[in-house]
């Protein structure tokens, strides 16, 4: 059978039927100005007597099916309906319909709700005063409607022909199901042949008119709000960072991007398919879900009391493991230096360079000399405060120490594009990131093929790189885990990928972050970090007169599974200014 199981037995069966003897029962009718008209005669007809005990089926015979129908008790007011014409007749004198007794009316009212849930429309608009009309519209409205099923159900007839009956009616859009629950009424009377249904298009819904059809659609969800991961309300966050991305994000929540469960709608269209004066019918609304972002409120409350801490600080805090945003952190006036900075990296980028010195043979225990001046094509490198390293100092002091020649020196192996290449191939630097703001950006910069002096400012993070917090925060989650995963702020959002980086690399790597803090002459080892972490200073300078150096720090923990890069603008040294206020976070979590 199909979705209108019928499950009705012969329409002629005579077990089901009880003569009603000829105007044997009458009704009294007021016409309406306390005159009685007269005793309108009950029509010959049969009387149906329900089948008990069917599930889902129909009495055997009878004018229709009854299909579950069942008769509610009658409310103590009932609801009432004028007969076209009354009894007296219609407006211009002719006779019009007659009324028609409260039991034939309901088992008349029976037999055409049974017909229509049915899906027996030839049968059903029979007992009506209009076949073809009411055919044509109950067609449309199981159409328009994509109907998968019906249920109708009779509650209450009144002594002057008139029915109120509950139609549930499951609809569909698409792949979406919804049950529309409404409710409608119809009117008997006595027409020339016996009882009939009087036609109107709103016998099928409430507010349907001539010409007009029913059908569904789709409702998006929306209004969601953008949240922290615990649920958290962004746009209330102090930071100016993160205000930027909970404004840039509100057009995708409130468009239901966070997710949630679209809606349907019953609309009704005029002849020419527009959308007509009845609102839409709602069947199930559209639920929002809030659209939640990788910001952790624990972390980023840390990151916001330690930059407040240090004024012209930026900090951005991962998770190495997934690439999760866990906080932004700003404090320079309304900028958003964490994400938008284009500045130098300072010796923060040697994590880059070492790498690519590695791949290419060199270990940690290199010996690698660092004078204290350093000349590629007539420009002259020192190191800070004229410091210099012996010919017999392995790379990993160097490193620790954060020697700048002990890298310039190396320029020529880092050339043909080997910086920018080891850059991009396994930190995912250069490439376009799109952490969920819906477009990619370059959050770093390099030339792809330096040579020279400018290769060798390059190779301890000068000339001309410019790059931001979080691109480096993630320069130290992808030596934690020996894997880049480019910065995400929504969860499951698509990632660049990059190669891992060669296990003997990373190993090294690892090696020399962690001397940097664990060296006595370790340029952060007065920070007071603990064993447990790993780090990179960085000392950029910017070349405005009279200021001082950037002051730079990467680190990360991998008992705490976060990476962390913090800069303070003209902050001097990178254990002096952004040091502490790394340590501030690590010690909060």
């Amino acid at each position: 059978m199909s979705d209108f199981e019928d499950g009705r037995g012969g329409r002629d069966d005579p077990a089901e039927y009880e003569r009603y003897p000829e105007y044997e029962e009458y009704d009294e009718y007021d016409g309406g100005d306390g005159r009685r008209v007269g005793r309108a005669p009950m029509a010959r007809g049969r009387r149906l007597r329900l089948s008990l005990g069917m599930a889902g089926g129909f009495a055997a015979a009878g004018y229709a099916a009854y299909l579950l129908l069942s008769s509610g008790s009658a409310p103590s007011t009932p609801p009432t309906a004028t007969v076209a014409g009354q009894a007296a007749g219609s407006d211009n004198g002719a006779p019009g319909p007659s009324p028609v007794a409260q039991q034939a009316a309901q088992h008349t009212t029976q037999a055409f709700l049974g017909d229509w849930q049915a899906g027996d429309y030839t049968a059903a608009a029979k007992l009506t005063d209009s076949p073809s009309a009411a055919g044509k519209a109950l067609a449309a409205y199981r159409s328009g409607l994509d109907l998968k099923s019906l249920s109708i159900k009779l509650n209450s007839t009144d002594s002057f022909g008139a029915s109120v009956f509950s139609v549930s009616a499951t609809v569909r859009s698409g792949k979406l199901t919804g049950v529309w629950h409404y409710t409608s009424q119809l009117q008997v009377y006595v027409g020339p042949s016996g009882p009939v249904v009087q036609w109107q298009p709103d016998v099928l819904a409430p507010n349907l008119g001539e010409d007009m059809t029913l059908g569904v659609q789709t409702v998006d969800p929306s209004g969601g709000e953008v949240t922290d991961a615990k649920g958290g309300d962004l746009s209330q966050a102090s930071d100016p960072g993160v205000q930027r991305i909970a404004s840039m994000l509100a057009g995708a929540a409130d468009a239901g991007q966070g997710g949630g469960t679209p809606g349907l709608d019953v609309v009704y269209t005029d002849a020419d398919g527009e959308a007509g004066d009845t609102q839409p019918s709602v069947v199930t609304a559209p639920a929002a879900k809030n659209l939640a972002t990788t910001i952790d409120p624990t972390v980023e409350s840390a990151a916001v009391s330690a930059v407040a801490r240090q004024s012209q600080s930026s900090m951005v805090v991962l998770q190495p493991s997934t690439g999760h945003i866990l906080a932004i952190a700003n404090n320079d006036g309304q900028n958003d230096d964490a994400l938008t900075a284009q500045i130098a990296p300072g010796s923060t980028m040697k994590v880059v360079s070492s790498a690519a010195l590695l791949n290419q043979g060199m270990s940690m225990n290199t010996d690698v000399a660092c004078p204290s001046a350093y000349t590629v094509t007539g420009v002259t490198f020192h190191n800070s405060s004229g410091e210099s390293e012996s010919a017999g100092t392995p790379l990993i002091e160097d490193f620790a120490a954060s020697c700048n020649n002990a890298f310039t020196t190396q320029y020529q192996k880092l050339s043909d594009g080997t910086l920018a290449e080891t850059a991009r191939t396994y930190f995912g630097l250069g490439a376009q990131w799109d952490i969920g703001l819906g477009q990619g950006t370059d959050y770093f910069s390099i030339p792809p093929a330096a040579e020279d002096s400018e290769l060798a400012a390059e190779s301890f993070g000068q000339g001309v790189i410019q790059t931001n917090p979080l691109a480096m925060a993630s320069v130290a989650a992808t030596v934690d885990t020996g894997v880049f995963r480019q910065p995400i702020l929504l969860p499951g959002a698509h990632q660049v990928s990059a190669t891992p980086l060669p296990s003997s690399t990373a190993s090294q790597l690892r090696s020399m972050m962690h001397a940097v803090v664990s060296y006595s002459d370790g340029t952060a080892h007065k920070v007071g970090f603990g064993s447990d972490v790993y780090a990179k200073t960085g000392t950029a300078d910017h070349g405005a007169p009279g200021t001082a150096a950037d002051s730079w720090m990467i680190a990360y923990d991998p008992q705490k599974d976060v990476a962390i890069a913090c800069v303070v603008l003209n902050g001097g040294f990178g254990d002096e200014a952004a040091g502490p206020l790394v340590k501030s976070v690590l010690n909060a979590l």
